[in-house]
């Protein structure tokens, strides 16, 4: 997990055990963790439900674009309202189009960053080259209302102050990424048992055929599991879209809307 993540109030969506509520009782002397178990009790309750049912990956919009200079924006990225759910059931949803500058990132990265995501490696100074990016949304919480708080060390300052509120948001990224990414893994393979293929031979008509094939798919789905799958990949961004640029150079260069090229099909779909 990452810092962000350990400061979370969701620092606990990972864990794949059973949940544990808090138990109220008359007297019963309560403080912060309490608080917090509570919220964490509701939160991961429904992060578990959104990411086992619904898988992770976009919902609804966020498409990525390429928008061509025109005074005085540059040429930009953008990616357009929507929501989606990360690889830990959490939603990520954008109210409005964010943009990113995309020469002035290719100039604050430098050369060498941009080198191990470029092809060929070895291409000449003004010879073509193609350099693969990614657009990603990720997960954070934003501290909202600060609030003056006990100092909760000895001597700290009088004026200490704690966020009263974790407001839900999300990064916007844009990193290198492999242009020949290797396939994803297939999809368990369906292997009935002798009694479930006479079941299926036996079926009397088509449609109750189709009907037994689809159970069967879903009971064999998990064949060989001994656990839950696991809630999402320690990196819990979600990839949008790739990116691929022709570029003659990679000291601060100045692409054209010509020399880019946006794939939004390489994107995660959570089911409906």
């Amino acid at each position: 997990m990452t810092d962000a993540d350990q400061d979370s109030p969701l620092r606990h969506d990972a864990e794949a055990g059973p949940l544990a509520r808090v138990a109220f009782r008359p007297g019963m002397l309560l403080g912060v963790e309490a608080l917090l178990a509570e919220q964490d009790y509701h939160r991961r309750r429904l992060n578990r439900h959104a990411r086992l049912l619904h898988g992770f990956g976009t919902i609804y919009g966020l498409l990525v674009t390429l928008e061509p200079p025109a005074a005085p924006l540059p040429l930009r990225l953008v990616v357009h309202p929507g929501i989606a759910l990360d690889a830990l059931g959490r939603e990520l949803l954008l109210p409005e189009p964010y943009g990113i500058d995309l020469p002035a990132w290719l100039a604050e990265q430098g050369a060498e960053a941009l080198l191990p995501f470029s092809t060929p490696p070895d291409a000449a100074e003004g010879a073509p080259r193609s350099l693969g990016l990614e657009v990603a949304l990720r997960y954070v919480d934003c501290a909202l209302g600060l609030q003056p708080v006990l100092a909760a060390a000895t001597n700290a300052s009088t004026d200490a102050v704690a966020a009263s509120r974790a407001g839900e948001a999300f990064e916007l990224l844009l990193r290198g990424a492999d242009l020949n990414p290797p396939p994803p893994d297939p999809p368990p393979a369906t292997l009935p048992s002798p009694a479930e293929q006479a079941r299926l031979d036996d079926a009397a008509d088509e449609a109750e055929r189709v009907r037994l094939q689809a159970r069967l798919d879903l009971l064999h789905r998990t064949r060989g599991a001994t656990a839950l799958p696991p809630l999402g990949p320690e990196d819990t961004s979600l990839v949008l879209a790739r990116v691929t640029l022709t570029l003659t150079t990679l000291s601060a260069p100045q692409p054209a809307a010509a020399d880019v090229a946006v794939d939004n099909l390489i994107r995660e779909f959570a089911a409906s």
